[in-house]
């Protein structure tokens, strides 16, 4: 079974969400493996809202997968629309995944990373 260790950086979060962060599956997968008992923190079953604490050990099954770590394409190119200082409307093409849950599996081939690249800081 795959461990990790909980950082200081991790501190606080749901089990869930924790283990989410290594594996390549959805959210309710983790949540069902640990309502079977498969995912452990330092030797005890739990349950999905669990929140791990710094030094944790967290032992899930390899039934999920750890989540590879590759660039799958490049970075979204958005259209801006219409741009004033309190709004901005872009234009989004229909394969480029607007949450940040798909982020780590696409290596940041979100319209979120495309904005943060796209736009340019402005003169004030």
């Amino acid at each position: 079974m795959p461990t990790q260790k909980v950082k200081t950086e991790h501190a606080g979060e749901r089990v869930d969400v924790f283990i989410n962060r290594f594996t390549d599956t959805s959210r309710s997968q983790v949540q069902k493996s640990i309502k079977q008992g498969e995912v452990t923190i330092n030797d005890h079953t739990i349950k999905p809202h669990t929140l791990v604490q710094e030094g944790d050990l967290v032992f899930f099954p390899t039934t999920l997968r750890m989540q590879p770590l590759e660039k799958k394409g490049p970075l979204p190119s958005l259209t801006i629309l219409y741009e004033d200082d309190a709004i901005l409307v872009i234009e989004k093409q229909a394969d480029n995944p607007n949450m940040a849950r798909f982020a780590i599996r696409d290596a940041g081939a979100t319209v979120a990373a495309g904005i943060c690249i796209d736009l340019k800081a402005k003169v004030i």
